[in-house]
């Protein structure tokens, strides 16, 4: 309640205009149907209106003036995570909660930290399984998140296949590889992960792998890169590559191929990382030791 002192009597003036205006705002300030109720956030400053009335003096009156509720930003961050495909996993893995018992560990997650604080183009970790590749990129995509980055995460071989399936429509095909080769921020995890042959042996990726990962990379469609393929001018993709090019655009990439395995497999794609990696420095190769396997440590051997 606002009040004013009159000078001829010590009791409080009321000042009515400003408690009509009060009133009208705590209206306007009442949930409506309209409220956000479909997001993971209740804020109970706004009752999830988003927006917050008061009232103001302006020009010797009484207005209801509306100011944007500070869960709008909390919202937005909310509506990225979802969009990013990291929302089951982002709160457990944190640079906070990744658990360190070996130099080798305080060493990448000391490299994955500075890339984020850098934000420089590209971040490539690879090698041993269950050591902490996801957990660490994760931890990056977090960071970029609460920073307003829109971030696409892609499981390679689960949405390769989907863009496998749309070689044959071009309209599909450059929708969903728009996706992938836009987005501020782009983690793809498993990159080039394979199934294994009879023999037990890793199967390399195919030619059409290698191939979204050229549209992906340079954000041509498919059929543009059939066409370069058929007269064996791969090079030229190179120099058009999408997300190269783009300083603003962030890469990042968790694979159980090491960078030397990627020259193995297409020596143009490999050298690509190593360059946006800042040639190398923001790239680290975890070679093969079972006992940097984490999923290994409650495992009894006799």
């Amino acid at each position: 309640m606002k009040t004013m002192t009159n000078q001829n009597n010590t009791e409080p003036i009321i000042d009515e205009e400003f408690e009509k205006c009060k009133k009208r705002c705590e209206t306007l300030n009442i949930p409506s149907e309209h409220s956000d109720k479909n997001t993971d956030y209740d804020c109970k400053e706004c009752g999830n209106n988003q927006y917050i009335f008061y009232p103001k003096k302006v020009d010797g009156i009484y207005k209801e003036i509306v100011v944007p509720c500070k869960c709008q930003s909390i919202r937005k961050t909310l509506k990225r995570l979802a969009k990013s495909g990291l929302k089951n996993i982002i709160q457990k893995y944190t640079f906070e909660n990744y658990i360190i018992s070996k130099k080798w560990q305080t060493d990448i997650k000391n490299k994955a930290v500075d890339f984020t604080n850098q934000q420089k183009k590209w971040f490539y970790i690879g090698g041993q399984s269950g050591c902490g590749k996801t957990h660490l990129c994760t931890s990056i995509c977090g960071k970029f998140l609460s920073d307003g980055k829109s971030v696409v995460y892609m499981l390679w071989l689960n949405d390769v296949k989907e863009l496998k399936s749309t070689v044959n429509d071009y309209s599909a095909h450059k929708k969903l590889i728009e996706k992938y080769k836009e987005t501020e921020v782009l983690y793809i995890d498993d990159f080039f992960k394979t199934g294994k042959e009879k023999d037990g042996v890793v199967s390399l990726p195919t030619s059409a792998d290698i191939q979204i990962a050229y549209d992906i990379a340079k954000g041509y469609s498919n059929f543009c890169f059939t066409k370069i393929l058929v007269q064996k001018d791969i090079s030229q993709c190179l120099f058009v590559n999408y997300r190269y090019i783009n300083e603003n655009l962030i890469t990042i990439i968790s694979s159980e191929r090491s960078i030397d395995d990627i020259f193995k497999v297409d020596e143009a794609i490999a050298g690509r990382i190593l360059e946006c990696t800042d040639y190398g420095k923001y790239s680290i190769n975890i070679k093969p030791d079972k006992n940097k396997n984490y999923r290994r440590k409650n495992i009894t051997e006799y």
